[in-house]
């Protein structure tokens, strides 16, 4: 059986979610947690990590012995190889027997080179998911912009769905960075206010996940914390963050 009893309690504490969000379609517009796999290359998969390099990521719930799922792999393998440089694929078999030995052999029948994982979090039950394929597509943010449940016939609905929502979310192919705040316990606090200050300054609140984005490639960001919620104390007015890439947490302690 899978362990997914953490990942739930995680799950709705990362993103606020409540016990309302019981089937994939309801998370739509939601704040996905981040989460890590093992993949068939030896390497691992984490969600945050590749959206450091890409507009969006489709997360594709599936098993091997899943016709439609077996169908729609060729089409959205040749979309990935379209639109690799700005949307990433991770597909998590959810069947406990797909061994990586068995996925290994599946991906070269059908020659397969996005990310393939296994979902052994039990994501799928979480997100109290009932029918593969299931497909959830999630922007830089994390939040989740497309819910598909069913298998598509073509490469070319691929194509058009991640045309329409990489124009609908605006997404920009400049470096993001982020700052998140949370509480000692790693729990998310929304509503901090921060100010980016390279130029321009404009005052920006923290989500429900902690985290305020921010565009850009500057050799340096000036960050003031111009507010925190009621209970939390300032650790500090101006913090100074030099080069590129870079994804923050600081934690606020109790006043």
């Amino acid at each position: 059986m899978r362990k997914f009893i953490a990942l739930i309690l995680a799950l709705a504490l990362a993103a606020g979610m409540t016990c309302a969000l019981a089937d994939p379609e309801s998370y739509s517009g939601e704040i996905l947690p981040d989460f890590s796999t093992a993949t068939l290359d030896g390497g691992t998969f984490t969600l945050s990590e590749s959206l450091q390099t890409h507009d969006l990521v489709l997360i594709n719930f599936w098993a091997t012995w899943c016709g439609p799922c077996r169908m729609e792999f060729p089409y959205l393998e040749t979309a990935w190889e379209q639109y690799g440089e700005r949307v990433d694929v991770i597909a998590l078999s959810i069947e406990e027997t797909d061994t990586f030995d068995v996925l290994r052999s599946f991906a070269d029948d059908y020659g397969l080179r996005f990310a393939i994982g296994r979902d052994t979090a039990g994501i799928f039950d979480t997100l109290g998911g009932t029918a593969i394929p299931t497909t959830l597509i999630v922007n830089r943010e994390r939040r989740v912009v497309a819910v598909e449940i069913g298998s598509k016939s073509s490469a070319e609905e691929f194509a058009a769905l991640f045309d329409e929502l990489l124009s609908a979310n605006a997404v920009s192919t400049a470096v993001r960075y982020a700052v998140r705040f949370v509480d000692p316990d790693g729990n998310p606090i929304p509503g901090v206010t921060v100010g980016f200050c390279n130029g321009e300054y404009t005052p920006t609140d923290s989500d429900a996940d902690g985290r305020v984005v921010f565009e850009g490639a500057p050799d340096e960001y000036h960050m003031h914390l111009l507010g925190v919620p009621a209970g939390y104390a300032l650790p500090w007015d101006e913090l100074q963050v030099h080069g590129g890439g870079f994804d923050i947490t600081v934690t606020l302690y109790p006043d």
